[in-house]
């Protein structure tokens, strides 16, 4: 029996494999806080989160959610890159926790303190990069430990955030880029496997070349982007930036042969996604 297995009869099933809370909660704080946002842009006055309206929304989107789904992202992948055992049990639960703790704290009138709720909502990137770096070091997987540096960057920008006040929401611009980044570069992975192996089912046997100076150009633009909107936003060399991007990432997008998927909704969704 497997040390996941064993463990999963000591803790609840949903404990069992990283991607199960993480993907759970992202998608009940999706459902769940949707209709709240309605109800302050309505203007109700039964509710008014710690932070400024705008603020809390566009911080939760990053924050919340997205962090959420990469979590329960690294937490299943990473094992597999690994050939390390999963996370599971009581680590994932003090995850789960410190990421609960954080929607709290930035979402409900709890007068704890701009410190104590920067401190709170900060911990959790932190503590996903320690859990999951160990396993990447031990394995000698270099290649992924650039998901390190997009956990890095992700809690920079949420500290930079919390160290402008807490309301302004063009800290998180950065943030958003750094996704971006993150999208581009596991999609580029995912994306032409996944399309192989489900055509190789119906009988469609694929290959998919490698084009490695436009792969590696469309994410040099994605990350200048990046760049450009930090040191010179809103301005023509970062609407020139992010096209030159937006057409690397088409034609990246086009070798994948995603017109062969039309008839698979589980690949074509991907592709659709992704563009």
């Amino acid at each position: 029996m497997s040390a996941v297995n064993r463990r999963s009869l000591l803790w609840p099933t949903v404990l069992a494999y990283g991607f199960r809370p993480f993907f759970l909660l992202a998608g009940l704080q999706a459902t769940l806080f949707i209709p709240v946002w309605l109800l302050i842009l309505l203007g109700d006055g039964g509710f008014t989160p710690v932070l400024s309206p705008l603020a809390w929304h566009a911080h939760e989107m990053l924050f919340g959610f997205i962090a959420a789904a990469l979590a329960g992202f690294l937490l299943t992948a990473i094992p597999s890159w690994t050939g390390q055992r999963g996370f599971a049990g009581a680590p994932l639960l003090l995850l789960v926790l410190l990421w609960m703790a954080g929607r709290l704290v930035t979402t409900l009138q709890l007068d704890l303190g701009p410190v104590v709720v920067a401190i709170v909502d900060l911990a959790f990137l932190p503590a996903l990069a320690l859990t999951v770096l160990p396993a990447l070091i031990r394995s000698g997987n270099r290649r992924n430990l650039v998901f390190i540096g997009i956990l890095a960057a992700l809690f920079t920008a949420n500290l930079h955030f919390h160290l402008v006040g807490a309301t302004r929401v063009d800290p998180l611009q950065f943030a958003i880029n750094v996704v971006l980044l993150m999208v581009a570069l596991v999609g580029g992975r995912i994306l032409p496997a996944f399309t192989s192996s489900g055509l190789k089912q119906r009988g469609i046997d694929i290959k998919i070349k490698r084009y490695p100076l436009l792969d590696v150009s469309a994410l040099l633009a994605v990350f200048a982007v990046l760049l450009v909107d930090v040191l010179l936003p809103a301005t023509i060399l970062a609407a020139v930036t992010a096209a030159l991007a937006a057409i690397l990432l088409a034609l990246r997008l086009a070798r994948w042969q995603g017109h062969r998927t039309l008839r698979d909704p589980i690949l074509w969704v991907l592709h659709m996604a992704y563009a």
